[in-house]
């Protein structure tokens, strides 16, 4: 059992832990769960949205299995899953986030999280909300995203291990961070983001 957890995990969305980005898809009053076989892909158990144009909204990479392993593992047990985004299409994300299903049993990404931080502007906001709500100080906390400003910004001006996924989640992209903040728990350093362009 590893020594140092997170005491939150924080992951972007668009681009991190599903395709398309929310805001490419159709007004959020026109997407639809699905079920089964996306219509358009023919990708089974495409992850629950379909817009009017028939474009399904997915998770990529690895991102089901870790989510599945975090709502599951019994070592995540005190350990908070936030999801933060800086898109304009608020009411599209949430509704996603109630239809996109993590595990055969239908559980849905708004089960398996505790906090979402979903509005335009820089993520220190986002971070500083969570913060707020949850009492967890910044160096407990470990992020995910695709876009290097956002880990950037998140690291340098809060202290909170950040992970930048050029690829979206993947199984490399998950070591690399917990080892990263194991590593800034014994040492101290806190204030860095892992550039792994090859996660």
């Amino acid at each position: 059992m590893q020594e140092h957890i997170p005491l939150l995990i924080a992951f972007d969305l668009d681009g991190t832990l599903w395709y398309p980005e929310v805001d490419t898809l159709s007004d959020a009053h026109t997407l639809r769960p699905v079920d089964g076989v996306c219509e358009r892909t023919g990708i089974t158990r495409c992850m629950g949205v379909l817009d009017e144009y028939g474009s399904c909204l997915r998770l990529m990479g690895d991102s089901e299995e870790i989510l599945s392993e975090l709502m599951d593992g019994e070592m995540w047990d005190n350990t908070l899953v936030a999801y933060v985004s800086r898109t304009t299409e608020i009411e599209s994300a949430h509704l996603c986030l109630r239809h996109v299903t993590v595990a055969r049993s239908g559980t849905t990404m708004e089960d398996i999280g505790h906090h979402s931080e979903i509005f335009p502007g820089c993520k220190v906001h986002h971070f500083r909300n969570l913060s707020q709500a949850t009492g967890i100080a910044f160096e407990d906390m470990l992020f995910f995203d695709n876009e290097r400003r956002n880990t950037a910004d998140v690291s340098k001006g809060l202290g909170v291990t950040s992970v930048y996924t050029p690829y979206g989640m993947t199984r490399s992209a998950w070591e690399i961070g917990l080892r990263a903040f194991a590593e800034a728990k014994q040492g101290g350093e806190r204030r860095h983001v892992v550039d792994q362009r090859d996660c």
